[in-house]
């Protein structure tokens, strides 16, 4: 009995050092083994920013055995429907490890299958460079098929790695991509550095160490994390600061003449009413304001202005331009005054006021201002609302927009009926 178990543990044993010599013969494929940042300058990142991920900035990604992982997984039976191997290309490559291949090549005429050899090598040579060209980076899981190396035929160094280096920049066309990375609404967030491209319709992501707690495993360590910061928290602040202190500022001048009042309509407290027409304009003036600084702190672009943007301003410019061309030809209530204390004790206050004054024509209340009020205020929300969601301003259907502009030739025509 003792026999046959000394046996069994004998033959485990051989088979143990039969698979480890194995996995050190098969050829390791290291993925992605490094990354470094540099700032939009070409400067070095270095510190607590070395490891951040801005827009802006210049990733450079270090890709080690690219040409030994495809060459293995050529033999193992991927990519043979490409064009740029044949059968007999594909027996010869079957049977010779990549490193034999250049060895035998480069005995040149002595070899007799050297036509063969050099073919074979020119044909893995071009999936090589055929390859680069299509790699694109993978952060985390977003998969920014638009964002490819700025030079990817870039040559192996003396170490066999590739060095290819991206920059990092919004592309309209990854949005579903970026929003991936950005939908958490933080300022940093856990990412793993990789390439990948597309072929044969499926993609392919070369291995990476540099992996995070949210996108692969293992995690490592935390400190080596990289992160994508999605956006910098002194320009937010900078922002809301500036954003808010214009809204002080456009509060204040409210109360002078012709900002946001009709200098043609009836006089309240001694002041002309609020004009509808003019605090539409200034409404759709500051919600695409927040959308687009809201765009320009996320994807660092100043060229997110879209034609839903410019077709809502241009309905409320319009709406206001008409409005005041009527209040100027009928000029029939410029002088009058109204009596505040006739109204309902909310509408005497300051607030209620002005809303009593952009509901009403005459001091009477309209359902076509109700109307334009109530549809600004939803279309508004939808247009903050998805510029939250998706980090771009939305494209309303012209049917929509359509709405908006009716309810405003609306207001328009009960005004001149009036």
């Amino acid at each position: 009995m003792r026999t046959l178990i000394a046996a069994a543990y004998v033959f485990a044993l051989l088979r143990l050092c039969e698979f480890s010599q194995a996995q050190e013969s098969k050829p390791e494929y290291r993925g992605v083994s490094g990354a470094e940042l540099h700032t939009r300058s070409g400067k070095a990142k270095s510190g607590e920013n070395a490891r951040v991920v801005e827009m802006g900035d210049r990733l450079i990604v270090d890709v080690s055995n690219l040409d030994g992982w495809l060459y293995d997984s050529l033999r193992a039976g991927y990519f043979q429907k490409q064009e740029w191997f044949d059968p007999a290309t594909i027996k010869l490559i079957a049977d010779t490890n990549l490193q034999t291949l250049y060895a035998r090549t480069s005995l040149g005429q002595s070899d007799p299958q050297h036509e063969l050899l050099a073919e074979a090598r020119e044909s893995v040579e071009k999936m090589l460079s055929d390859i680069k060209q299509r790699l694109y980076l993978q952060l985390g899981p977003a998969r920014l098929r638009h964002l490819i190396a700025e030079d990817p035929q870039v040559r192996q160094t003396a170490n066999g790695i590739f060095r290819f280096a991206f920059p990092i920049r919004d592309t309209p066309e990854d949005r579903d991509e970026w929003n991936k990375l950005r939908n958490t609404h933080g300022q940093d967030r856990p990412i793993s550095i990789s390439l990948a491209f597309d072929l044969e319709g499926l993609p392919h992501t070369l291995r990476t160490k540099l992996g995070s707690s949210l996108d692969s495993a293992p995690a490592g360590d935390p400190e080596q994390q990289f992160k994508f910061r999605i956006y910098s928290r002194c320009w937010a602040v900078a922002f809301v600061v500036i954003y808010f202190g214009f809204l002080a500022l456009f509060w204040w001048l409210a109360g002078f003449p012709n900002l946001v009042r009709d200098p043609d309509g009836p006089i309240r407290d001694s002041k002309h009413v609020f004009s509808l027409s003019r605090c539409q304009l200034a409404w759709w003036f500051f919600l695409v304001l927040a959308a687009w600084g809201l765009l320009l702190l996320t994807t660092r672009s100043r060229d997110t202005l879209n034609q839903t943007a410019l077709i809502l301003i241009g309905i409320g410019g319009a709406t206001a331009l008409s409005g005041a061309a009527v209040g100027k030809v009928r000029n029939s209530l410029a002088n009058k005054t109204l009596d505040p204390s006739q109204r309902p004790k909310f509408f005497r206050t300051p607030f209620g006021g002005w809303i009593y004054d952009i509901l009403s024509d005459d001091d009477t209340i309209g359902f076509h201002r109700f109307q334009l009020i109530i549809w600004n205020l939803v279309l508004g929300a939808v247009f903050l609302e998805q510029t939250w969601s998706n980090f771009a301003m939305p494209e309303f259907s012209p049917t929509l927009l359509g709405l908006l502009g009716l309810s405003g030739a609306t207001f328009i025509g009960m005004k001149i009926a009036r």
